[in-house]
């Protein structure tokens, strides 16, 4: 029987492997907003560190998805919005 497809904003099951002594890396495939799946990883001094910083990438694109597009967004919004996840300096000013 096939895998369940992810869906989108979702991570499948994190692998945690020891690239050198102090060094651990994670990685998951994420589903993205385009429907792509992308292996996504992360890496620490230790197994803890390196599950952890790849929880934070998943967060962070998590926040990233919801600010998604739909056809109620103005391009104003959408704009600021894309302004104030690339340049915070700039967000400012808008």
């Amino acid at each position: 029987m096939a895998r369940p497809v992810l869906d989108v904003g979702r991570h499948g099951e994190m692998s945690v492997r020891q690239e050198h002594p102090g060094r651990w890396t994670a990685s998951a495939y994420i589903r993205d907003n385009d429907g792509q799946r992308r292996r996504v990883r992360a890496s620490g001094r230790s197994k803890t560190a390196a599950r952890y910083a790849l929880s934070l990438k998943f967060e962070n694109r998590a926040s990233f998805l919801a600010d998604e597009v739909d056809a109620a967004m103005t391009v104003e919004k959408l704009m600021c919005s894309s302004l104030r996840s690339s340049t915070p300096s700039l967000a400012s000013a808008v």
